[in-house]
């Protein structure tokens, strides 16, 4: 849960299951493209930075697709600089359910 994040140490890795609140795109000072994502759960929300870099492509992966109110499963490194979590993967959870008609069965 996210105020688990919260209260580990710096460089931590965590998972978490939460829905997007928030985000904005924006460009650094080095050009690189970067999204600030709000997301929460049951427990509160939590801040993350999701941008391309050595270990992941990320921002390239998922920068488009990104969607308020979507569910889904983040994983990465917390830092205390600045209070954000650096995203090493973000997967949205399918929330959709698809269910079969049943046959109606008729009696004779």
């Amino acid at each position: 849960n996210i105020n688990e994040i919260d209260d580990s140490s710096s460089h931590s890795s965590f998972v978490v299951v939460a829905q997007i609140k928030d985000f904005f795109k924006r460009i650094s000072q080095a050009g690189s493209p970067y999204i600030v994502l709000t997301a929460g759960d049951t427990t509160g929300s939590g801040s993350f930075l999701i941008m391309d870099n050595q270990e992941s492509s990320v921002y390239s992966d998922f920068g488009e697709k990104i969607k308020k109110k979507q569910i889904v499963i983040i994983s990465g490194k917390t830092s205390r600089s600045g209070g954000s979590c650096f995203v090493r993967n973000i997967k949205p959870v399918d929330t959709e359910i698809l269910m079969k008609p049943k046959r109606a069965v008729r009696s004779a």
